[in-house]
């Protein structure tokens, strides 16, 4: 997605400056299209399931997942992700894991 975040930078509302596409945005871009394609789809909360919360980070970026189990099956409740600034990618890993 980085590839394509360029693109939004500095841009304002209904700006109508055409795209101009290179390789690495166009992989991004049609990657992009075959994940929305084959998106997870998110489960209703069951009051009686177990829930389990997953977390991440790496040195860009943190995310997590909510998930329960239900009837032996673990199904996903939420997706989060979002990018780091640069004063926390100065973090140490124990401190952008406790983040996410």
């Amino acid at each position: 997605q980085k590839p394509l975040n360029k693109f939004l930078h500095n841009s304002k509302k209904n700006d109508k400056t055409p795209v101009k596409w290179d390789p690495e945005s166009l992989a991004a871009f049609n990657k992009l299209k075959d994940m929305l394609a084959s998106a997870t789809l998110l489960a209703h909360p069951r009051q009686e399931a177990q829930l389990i919360l997953h977390c991440d980070a790496s040195d860009t970026a943190i995310g997590g997942a909510l998930n329960q189990i239900f009837r032996n099956s673990m199904e996903p409740l939420g997706f989060y992700s979002k990018g780091l600034s640069d004063a926390q990618k100065k973090y140490s890993t124990f401190d952008r894991e406790l983040l996410a």
